[in-house]
């Protein structure tokens, strides 16, 4: 038997606020609202169209200008890194030893991608440049987050701090501030309505699984544990 639900709920659901928006608010929606994702390739039609929206709120945070580019994708042994696991960064800044990898659903579903995550961070324990020990940080950033005001300040100010204590390449206090989570916010968020960049929390989604259709359900054993640790 098909669930009933309630019927303001399945005008607003179906196809993410696509096809409904205009019924549930009388209005067309002039932008999507943006998303906190890693690199993303879509095809559509004859075009490739490439977002980043994760790498442009790194950059927000940590300018290049000041701490050096801002490596995507990038294999450490190619790099010239001395390493057990043949890992690939998704997001390095060298000057600093920092890594953020971004964990999609596939690093919670299946469990050799799990085992691999595990194999990749034992690894980077006795890591080696130009025959020198060194030293690199992984800030891990799950799918499921939104790019909130609390989000924003545990990434860049309670995690860096965090990590300071053993990297001393990393800012005491942080890259925290009000004026770059506004500005991030800005470049990646929409208001619907207006179709306007996001300028308050208000206008930034939650965090949860909004477009993504895997969700804890389809998780194997060690992404369960890995969601609720």
């Amino acid at each position: 038997m098909e669930e009933k639900r309630s019927l303001n709920i399945n005008k607003i659901y179906p196809d993410h606020l696509g096809r409904q928006f205009k019924k549930v608010f009388n209005q067309t929606k002039k932008k999507d609202v943006g998303w906190f994702q890693a690199l993303k390739k879509i095809k559509r039609k004859k075009k490739v169209i490439i977002t980043d929206t994760l790498g442009t709120v790194i950059k927000c945070f940590i300018p290049e200008k000041k701490y050096g580019p801002l490596l995507v994708n990038k294999n450490l042994r190619s790099l010239g890194y001395k390493t057990i696991y043949n890992a690939d960064a998704d997001y390095l800044f060298e000057k600093l030893g920092l890594w953020f990898e971004f964990d999609g659903n596939h690093h919670y579903m299946e469990p050799f991608k799990y085992l691999s995550d595990e194999r990749k961070y034992d690894s980077l324990k006795s890591i080696e440049f130009k025959g020198k020990p060194i030293k690199i940080n992984i800030i891990r950033i799950p799918y499921y987050y939104g790019f909130t005001r609390d989000v924003a300040k545990y990434i860049f100010k309670t995690l860096i701090k965090y990590f300071q204590k053993v990297n001393t390449k990393l800012p005491i206090d942080g890259f925290y501030t009000d004026e770059k989570y506004l500005k991030a916010i800005s470049k990646i968020h929409n208001n619907m309505f207006t179709g306007k960049p996001a300028t308050s929390d208000l206008e930034v989604p939650a965090c949860g699984i909004h477009e993504s259709p895997f969700g804890p359900a389809g998780y194997c054993s060690k992404g369960i544990d890995k969601l609720l640790a």
